[in-house]
Order: C-alpha cells, then sequence, then structure tokens
C-alpha cells in the first residue's frame, strides 16, 4: 500500500504543473497517441498499455476486456485526473467528466496504465483507438 501511496504522491507532484486536468483541453499533444508510451525513469513503476474494449467504468476504476476475454480492473486517479481522450482530426480532445460518465460498455479503448506490483492505475485513456501491437 505504500508503494500505491508514493505513486499517487509522485503522480500528483508530475501532475501540478499541468494544465487543468478538469475541463477539456482542444486537443492532446501531436505525440501523444496510443502506440506511443510516456517513458518512466529507472525504479520508477513501467507504464504498460492495455487494449480491448470498456467493459464497465465508474468514478473509481474501469475495465478493459481485452480481445482474449481477460478483463483487466484499473484503478482511476482521484479528481478527474485519469484523461479520456477521443480522437478529433489529427489528435485527441480530453472529454468532460460528464462525457466520461456516457462511455458506454463495448467502446473500443487503450489505455496507458502505471503498474506497479498487482496495482493498474489508468493514467489515460485512448478510445475509440488500438494500442500500437494490435494494430
Amino acid at each position: 500500500m505504500r508503494a500505491a501511496a508514493a505513486v499517487l504522491l509522485l503522480l500528483s507532484l508530475s501532475l501540478a504543473g499541468c494544465d487543468d486536468l478538469t475541463s477539456p483541453g482542444p486537443s492532446a499533444p501531436a505525440s501523444t497517441t496510443p502506440g506511443s508510451p510516456a517513458a518512466t525513469g529507472e525504479g520508477q513503476p513501467p507504464v504498460v498499455q492495455i487494449g480491448g474494449t470498456i467493459a464497465s467504468i465508474d468514478e473509481a476504476s474501469l475495465t478493459v476486456a481485452q480481445p482474449d476475454g481477460a478483463e483487466v480492473r484499473m484503478r482511476r486517479l482521484a479528481g478527474d485526473a485519469t484523461r479520456f481522450l477521443f480522437p478529433d482530426g489529427d489528435g485527441y480532445r480530453q472529454l468532460a467528466p460528464a462525457e466520461v460518465a456516457g462511455i458506454a460498455p463495448g467502446t473500443r479503448a487503450c489505455v496507458e496504465a502505471l503498474l506497479d506490483g498487482q496495482v493498474v492505475l489508468a493514467i489515460r485513456v485512448f478510445l475509440d483507438s488500438v494500442c500500437g501491437a494490435q494494430r
């Protein structure tokens, strides 16, 4: 549990300099795509991509059903810090919290997540997208 708390602390510190995460921006940076996972530093939990369809979603977690039938349950970051992105032209548009609540089960997604032991934390959810290896 301490490791998870440390990860959340690091994430909150790293996100402190970011734009307001509760309101949708015009689009994600061009380098932000499901095929380009973010790099982590040495000793940091690895960033993984989990692809499939949304099986369930609530304020604290989301579950993705993978093509092989396995389901992966992930925790969402507090305060709407987990970004949900939808294709918009050449980039992605961040969804507002009200739009996130309307995501239907079965929606295709590629989730960028931190894997810390048994804890999987969803960082960004690319909707209507497939992960790089699934293309």
